[in-house]
């Protein structure tokens, strides 16, 4: 039964709808399970839900768990510095960043080093699409058809950014709609559910 439970678990933090309707496919089966440190071994091939699979990496799943927690953290602190930190040129602290600088600053809460520039974190992470983004994701900006990006932030839900804009003179959210006419493109550099 803990194995229902664990089961049960992982599926309501990852937030899936059908969650009750798994466990409950698990419990009536009746097939032989064994829940080892690293992964779910299944004797048959019951798990056709896209959120778990035979080889899934509990470990894994929780340190993606825990890194969009962290994430959030670091989105609320930048959400409290609108309005407070500046927009210094090359800056990269709470008393003042340009944009790529206060990116850098937010993972460096993280305990990860990115670029203190926008066309340099536009390659340290995974590309994800429009659809896959999620809050913590880097954003970057380019003019259409250039290979170099000018501007980054980071996407904090509900199609906004919050970003130091030189144009607002400091730490400002913005729509991703000021930016319609611009090549976005999103990346990711941890891991996150």
């Amino acid at each position: 039964m803990k194995w229902l439970l664990t089961i049960t678990m992982a599926l309501l933090l990852n937030g899936c709808v059908s969650s009750s309707a798994i466990a409950s496919q698990l419990a009536k089966d009746e097939v032989t399970r064994s829940v080892e440190t690293q992964q779910i071994v299944a004797s048959k091939n019951i798990f056709n839900n896209p959120v778990i699979s035979k080889s899934t990496s509990f470990a894994k799943y929780a340190e993606s768990i825990e890194n969009r927690k962290k994430l959030n953290k670091v989105v609320i602190r930048l959400i409290h510095r609108v309005g407070k930190t500046p927009y210094v040129p090359t800056g990269s602290s709470i008393y003042g960043w340009d944009c790529s600088g206060m990116v850098r600053w937010a993972y460096e809460q993280l305990g990860v080093e990115v670029p203190h520039s926008a066309t340099a974190q536009a390659y340290v992470g995974e590309r994800v699409s429009k659809k896959e983004r999620k809050v913590g994701d880097i954003v970057i900006f380019g003019y259409r058809g250039s290979k170099s990006f000018y501007h980054s932030a980071i996407y904090i839900g509900k199609d906004k950014v919050v970003n130091a804009n030189r144009g607002f003179g400091g730490t400002h959210i913005q729509p991703l709609s000021d930016y319609e006419n611009n090549r976005i493109i999103y990346v990711r550099v941890i891991p996150t559910a």
